[in-house]
């Protein structure tokens, strides 16, 4: 009998090999695979602007880095400095410093967009603050008082509009990236179900829209979640997010999909020093233990040798 609907991976003409840069930008769930593609021995670069959820405010921060754009929406909380263009991730004591930081993070997106092959854009809602001084949708809030902003829900045609642009700047930039478009599993409560449906909705129609454009994907990350696992026991105790059992379901359905069977197998003994090198051992100064290490090492400087194009953290 089976128990959970069938979704099995295929393999996708795009092929990530270590050694070959990816940068991670968009929800939280961003956050959660880049701790396995590191672990995996891949070179990750994972949201330098903090979390960022609607699709126009990643975008605004893409477009930023490429342009060597300066400016800086600063907004002061009692003593500390951040942007209305990043998360709280980003801040300073002061607005020179607040700037420097930002810029600095800008530029490091803009060099590593410049070589990397894979850029995965993970959307989390279409239900955006718009900042009415500013007429612009902010990154982040910053605890201000609501009635700064006002809150709106993008239409797709909108978001399309924009990021038909914004991947038109990035292949002008990296003719070679290729662009995988998600969306977040992540609901957001805070909107109410019955919204952050139909906020989903819309993120799903832009990404498949997108998918028409050269060197664009589409990675499933929603679905697997929602409509494969299915089930509560694949959350942490807040009911919203995916717990580590549901993430490495995820994690393993990318590597079916865009990893070949050489990768994944170098990929898969990296994992296992990494997590051998970061256990906690129980008696630490024992000979056993110090033996373990050694082995450990010597497997690792081996595969070092054999594929210098693996990245250690």
């Amino acid at each position: 009998m089976d128990l959970m609907l069938s979704f099995p991976p295929q393999q996708n003409r795009l092929q990530i090999k270590h050694g070959e840069e990816v940068i991670l930008l968009g929800s939280c769930f961003a956050d959660s695979m880049r701790t396995h593609f590191v672990k995996h021995g891949f070179k990750v670069l994972s949201n330098p602007f903090g979390t960022l959820f609607h699709p126009l405010s990643i975008a605004n921060s893409i477009e930023a880095a490429i342009l060597n754009d300066t400016s800086v929406a600063v907004h002061k909380r009692d003593d500390i400095y951040f942007s209305w263009n990043s998360s709280s991730k980003v801040y300073g004591m002061s607005e020179e410093e607040l700037r420097e930081n930002l810029l600095q993070s800008r530029q490091n997106l803009k060099e590593r967009l410049s070589s990397a092959k894979i850029l995965v854009i993970t959307f989390g809602t279409s239900w955006g603050y718009n900042h009415q001084d500013l007429n612009t949708i902010v990154a982040n809030c910053h605890k201000e008082h609501q009635d700064v902003f006002k809150k709106e829900l993008s239409s797709s045609s909108q978001m399309y509009e924009r990021w038909t642009k914004t991947v038109s700047l990035l292949h002008d930039f990296n003719p070679e990236l290729e662009i995988l478009f998600s969306v977040s599993p992540v609901r957001h409560l805070k909107d109410g179900l019955i919204e952050n449906n139909r906020s989903k909705g819309r993120l799903i129609e832009l990404s498949h829209e997108l998918c028409d454009l050269n060197r664009v994907g589409y990675f499933p990350s929603y679905e697997l979640i929602l409509d494969q696992l299915r089930d509560y026991r694949f959350y942490k105790e807040d009911l919203i997010h995916p717990n580590a059992a549901a993430i490495e379901f995820v994690w393993d359905f990318f590597m079916r999909s865009y990893f070949s069977e050489d990768t994944r197998a170098l990929a898969n003994k990296v994992r296992n020093i990494n997590t051998s090198l970061n256990h906690d051992q129980l008696h630490p100064d024992s000979i056993q233990s110090k033996r373990h290490l050694e082995k450990t090492n010597t497997v690792r400087c081996d595969i070092e040798e054999k594929y210098p194009m693996v990245y250690w953290e």
